[in-house]
C-alpha cells in the first residue's frame, strides 16, 4: 500500500503516497504543486531505495494523471490531498496492495487511537533521508488540543493531529499514510495523510489530512476504482 512519489529528474523520492486501488494513490497536494504527470513516477513494493529491487514486486509506474485538490490553499494548507493516477494496472501481490478507505467510519473522530505513519524522509529535521522504509505509532491529538498547541495555525474540521514523545514523520514523508488497524475486519484503513508539522518530534503535533472528510471527492475523482471498503 505504500508508495513514493519519484521526482524522476532528481531520481528521489519528494514524498509519499499511499495506494486505495489498482491505477490510484493518494498524497498530499503540496507535493505536486506546480508540477505535472510527467515530473514523477511512483514506486511500489520496495523497501530499501538504495538498492531499488530488494523485493520482487518493486516497479516504478508512469503517472498518466495528478489531479490536485481544487481548493487547496498554500496558505492555510486546507485541502492538503491529490490523486496519482498511473497509466497502467499496478500489479498486485505479497508486497503490493491497497489500504483500505475508512468509509465505515466516516463519523469517527479518532482521538486517542494509535496509527502508523510510514516513509522514506529524514530521520531527523535537516537531516539525511532514510534508505529503508521507516515506520512509527503515532497517537491522534483531538483537534480542540491540537489547535491549543498550535497557535499561529488554523486546525481545520477536515484535519486531524497526531503526536508521539519525541517520534514524528518529518521531511519528505508528506503524502505518507497515517494507517489505522481495523480489529473487526484485520484491515489497515487509510484516515490521514502527513501534510505539515513545527519541524519532526519537537513536542508539538502534527497535521495531516482527514481522508473522511474527502472521500465524496475521491470517489467523485476515480469512478472506475474497485476500492478495498472493509
Amino acid at each position: 500500500m505504500m508508495a513514493g512519489l519519484v521526482h524522476l529528474q532528481k531520481r528521489k523520492i519528494s514524498c509519499g503516497a499511499t495506494i486505495i486501488a489498482s491505477r490510484y494513490a493518494i498524497s498530499a497536494a503540496h507535493c505536486v504543486l506546480n508540477e505535472t504527470a510527467r515530473t514523477f513516477g511512483l514506486l511500489v513494493g520496495d523497501h530499501d531505495i538504495n538498492t531499488g529491487d530488494d523485493t520482487p514486486s518493486a516497479a516504478l509506474y508512469t503517472i498518466e494523471n495528478i489531479l490536485r485538490h481544487h481548493m487547496y490553499n498554500l496558505g492555510s494548507k486546507e485541502n492538503d490531498i491529490s490523486i496519482i493516477n498511473t497509466e497502467k494496472i499496478i500489479s498486485f501481490g505479497s508486497d503490493v496492495g491497497p489500504a483500505c478507505l475508512p468509509f465505515r467510519f466516516s463519523n469517527f473522530d479518532f482521538n486517542d487511537q494509535t496509527v502508523l505513519a510510514l516513509g522514506w524522509g529524514t530521520t531527523e529535521f535537516t537531516g539525511p533521508r532514510a534508505q529503508e522504509l521507516q515506520k512509527v505509532n503515532l497517537t491522534i491529538v483531538s483537534n480542540n488540543k491540537c489547535q491549543e498547541e498550535l497557535l499561529n495555525a488554523k486546525i481545520f474540521s477536515s484535519v486531524l493531529c497526531s503526536y508521539g514523545d519525541g517520534k514524528d514523520a518529518c521531511q519528505y514523508d508528506s503524502g505518507g499514510p497515517l494507517l489505522w488497524y481495523d480489529n473487526e475486519t484485520r484491515r489497515l484503513q487509510l484516515i490521514g495523510i502527513i501534510s505539515y508539522g513545527i519541524g519532526c518530534g519537537g513536542g508539538f503535533p502534527a497535521v495531516n489530512t482527514r481522508v473522511t472528510s474527502f472521500l465524496a471527492w475521491i470517489i467523485s475523482k476515480t469512478s472506475d476504482a474497485d476500492y478495498c471498503i472493509k
